[in-house]
């Protein structure tokens, strides 16, 4: 069996993209304290903004806890941590 270009890289594509569903997976999930103190921010700061830095909450309600994935909210910020994005 004989692959063209465009099928290897329609491939590789869907291979990174089950790779990166598996470390999403895999990738514990924190609460807002440690989301503050990673991002050195305060606890309200995160409340108020984690809509924004990919938070989920676990149940319905207001009072449902929320949780973050750090890499989720890595990439909200500038790489240079020059504020925010």
């Amino acid at each position: 069996m004989t692959l063209s270009r465009a099928q290897l890289e329609e491939l590789a594509g869907l291979m990174v993209e089950k790779l990166e569903t598996r470390r999403r997976r895999e990738e514990p999930l924190v609460g807002v304290l440690e989301v503050a103190q990673w991002a050195c921010m305060s606890r309200p700061w995160v409340y108020r903004n984690a809509a924004q830095l990919g938070g989920f909450r676990l149940g319905p309600g207001p009072r449902a806890p929320w949780r973050f994935r750090l890499s989720e909210v890595a990439a909200q910020f500038d790489p240079l941590w020059g504020g925010w994005m």
